[in-house]
């Protein structure tokens, strides 16, 4: 329990002031976009806080509030997580922003979306409608703001099925998208427990692994590439075992 303590006020001391207020997403939404915007862009700069006032309003007239508030606590999360694992913390927090841009769009819409920006979509994944915003959104922003760095947009594409190939920039952004301090489930509690405790590359595993449990459990329709990713991350070859 002290050491949970511990990790949420060190979580807590990255808001303005120090202040729990802007922990919670009703307290997100309640506070104003401009001090959002401040307490994101401390420590960056000017270019990033530009990008931030550019883009954090537009955000929030796309999505629903509840789902705003996410995209608020995933980047400064991702900034938090950054600064931890020696990742580029302009670019994560700057991805953890608007890692949903296209969260908006439901039903036919993502259909329509995905034709829209020509996305053509591989034979397995129509019925993987939750995970296409990753897709068209990191499409969408490369015209939106033509500024934004490759390695931010393949993060935003990578945040909900992962990949085989994953930079440290796209393991911040899927782990901070998983764990971030608004999401209540407890089971999400145990990765928190392992965040500057284990290696990167290992708490992208574990949260991985956690997630495709998860599906499994609920009988969901997996990623067509779930098995290589999980081959390539989670999975232990017998062949690891054998004497050479």
């Amino acid at each position: 329990m002290k050491k949970r303590d511990e990790r949420t006020e060190a979580m807590r001391k990255l808001a303005a002031g120090g202040e729990e207020r802007i922990f919670a997403k009703s307290d997100i939404l309640n506070t104003p976009l401009d001090e959002l915007i401040d307490d994101l862009a401390e420590g960056l700069s000017e270019s990033d806080r530009a990008f931030m006032m550019e883009a954090a309003p537009e955000l929030k007239e796309r999505l629903r509030p509840k789902r705003f508030a996410h995209s608020i606590s995933v980047a400064r999360t991702a900034k938090h997580y950054a600064g931890i694992y020696g990742v580029d913390v302009s670019q994560a927090t700057r991805a953890g922003l608007v890692h949903d841009w296209d969260k908006c769009f439901v039903g036919q819409e993502v259909f329509d979306r995905c034709l829209e920006l020509g996305v053509e979509l591989p034979e397995g994944y129509e019925h993987l409608e939750a995970i296409f915003h990753s897709i068209t959104g990191a499409r969408a922003l490369a015209i939106r703001f033509p500024q934004l760095e490759p390695e931010i947009l393949q993060a935003i594409s990578r945040h909900t099925a992962g990949a085989v190939e994953m930079s440290p920039l796209d393991m911040v952004i899927f782990v901070a998208d998983m764990i971030e301090p608004t999401r209540t489930y407890e089971a999400l509690e145990p990765l928190r427990d392992l965040v500057g405790e284990v290696e990167l590359a290992e708490l992208f595993a574990r949260c991985y692994e956690a997630t495709v449990l998860f599906l499994a459990s609920k009988r969901r329709y997996l990623h067509p590439d779930t098995a290589r990713v999980w081959n390539a991350w989670v999975g232990e070859s017998p062949l690891k075992h054998m004497k050479r």
